[in-house]
């Protein structure tokens, strides 16, 4: 009797896990057919990996426990074409992961990645001031970010919204 209560208790807890891996999984397929545009089109042609890979590696080193905890999702994602290196956040009001990525390397909690005011900006997911911010404060050969908010409903549908911008940066505000 104790062997089959225990046997059935694991069979769950490998069933819960698997359901959440394939939500996460999921979403981020979900997240890799919404198109970011013609610009981000020249990172396909230039790396070896892409940020669904990436968020993949993420997921299997168990960076993303706290995915399933909320019904909003953000995420910002960025590649540097100079020297190969992905960043992002990933991140929801139950936890949030900050990384770089290079030569098959992450970096974690490299704060700085995206500037708070830019976090902020996403997560009130105001576009019109990441359009005012980017025309006032980008450079013209500053990198491309694609922020990301997934809104899951009761019904496993998923809502995307995506914006890709140029990276902008204030001194006084942003240091």
């Amino acid at each position: 009797m104790k062997f089959k209560t225990l046997s059935i208790s694991f069979l769950l807890i490998l069933y819960a896990i698997n359901v959440m891996s394939q939500s996460f999984n999921s979403i981020s397929k979900a997240i890799s057919k919404y198109d970011y545009g013609m610009k981000i089109e020249k990172v396909k042609i230039l790396k070896k990996e892409s940020f669904f890979d990436i968020r993949k590696k993420l997921e299997s080193l168990d960076k993303l426990p706290f995915i399933t905890k909320s019904d909003t999702l953000f995420l910002l994602e960025s590649y540097a074409w100079p020297d190969d290196t992905f960043g992002g956040i990933v991140w929801n009001k139950f936890g949030k992961v900050e990384y770089t990525y290079n030569n098959k390397k992450f970096k974690f909690d490299a704060h700085g990645v995206y500037t708070d005011y830019t976090v902020k900006l996403v997560q009130d997911w105001d576009t019109i001031s990441i359009r005012r911010e980017e025309k006032i404060n980008s450079t013209m050969e500053s990198d491309f970010i694609c922020a990301v908010r997934v809104i899951k409903s009761k019904k496993r549908v998923l809502k995307i919204d995506s914006i890709t911008f140029r990276e902008f940066f204030l001194l006084d505000r942003d240091r």
